[in-house]
C-alpha cells in the first residue's frame, strides 16, 4: 500500500517590519481639546461648522505645540498618524493648521445611528468599532479619553495589536501620554522580526 504523503503543516508568516506601519488615533474633545479649566499653553478658538444645512460654532482649545510632539512621535516609532474623531473630516481644515498638523487621514466616525442595534453602543464602544475596522489588523495606539475604549476593543474580533492611551478629558494629552505611546510602539517595533537577507 503506497504510503500517502504527509500534510504540510500551515505555517505563520512572522510580522515582517518593513511592511508593518502602526497607525497613531488622535482624538480632538478630552484629548487635543481639554474639557476642564484652560491651562498655560492653550489658545481658545471659535470654530464655525456647516452640518445639515446649519451652522455650528464650537468653542475649543488647543496647545500649538502638540503637533511639533505628535509628528516627532510619528517620526521616530514609524507610525501613521490618523484623526480618530467624531470632528472627522473637519478635523484637517480646523484643528491640524491652528496646531501645525498637515492634512491626516482620517476615520469617517459619525454619529451614532439613532435605531438599530448600534444605537446602544456607547461612545467608546462607537469609536473602537469605526477605528478597529479602518485600521483592518494593523497595530494602533489611540489617544482617547473614553473610559470604556480599551474594553470596546477587547470584545471586538480580528483587532491587531493595540494599545490605548487614556487621557484624562480635563486635562487633556501630556508630555506622559505621548512617553507612554512612544514605548508600546518602540516595544513593537522591537518585538517584529526584522527581513532576512538572501
Amino acid at each position: 500500500m503506497p504510503l500517502r504523503p504527509r500534510r504540510k503543516e500551515p505555517t505563520v508568516q512572522p510580522i515582517v517590519q518593513s511592511t508593518v506601519e502602526p497607525i497613531v488615533f488622535i482624538d480632538v474633545d478630552g484629548v487635543l481639546n481639554p474639557l476642564g479649566k484652560l491651562q498655560d499653553g492653550y489658545t481658545v478658538h471659535r470654530i464655525t461648522l456647516a452640518e445639515k444645512g446649519r451652522r455650528r460654532q464650537y468653542q475649543v482649545a488647543l496647545n500649538p505645540t502638540h503637533g511639533a510632539a505628535l509628528l516627532a512621535l510619528a517620526e521616530t516609532t514609524g507610525a501613521q498618524l490618523v484623526w480618530g474623531t467624531t470632528w472627522s473630516q473637519h478635523a484637517n481644515p480646523k484643528i491640524g493648521p491652528r496646531i501645525g498638523l498637515p492634512e491626516l487621514p482620517w476615520v469617517d466616525i459619525g454619529h451614532r445611528p439613532r435605531s438599530g442595534p448600534d444605537s446602544r453602543l456607547t461612545v467608546g464602544q462607537w469609536k473602537a468599532k469605526k477605528l478597529a475596522a479602518w485600521a483592518a489588523r494593523r497595530p494602533f495606539v489611540w489617544l482617547e479619553d473614553e473610559p470604556d475604549a480599551a474594553a470596546a476593543l477587547a470584545e471586538l474580533d480580528g483587532v491587531g495589536p493595540h494599545q490605548v492611551i487614556t487621557v484624562d478629558a480635563l486635562r487633556g494629552l501630556t508630555a506622559q501620554h505621548l512617553q507612554a505611546a512612544r514605548d508600546w510602539l518602540d516595544q513593537l517595533r522591537a518585538d517584529l522580526v526584522p527581513p532576512t537577507t538572501p
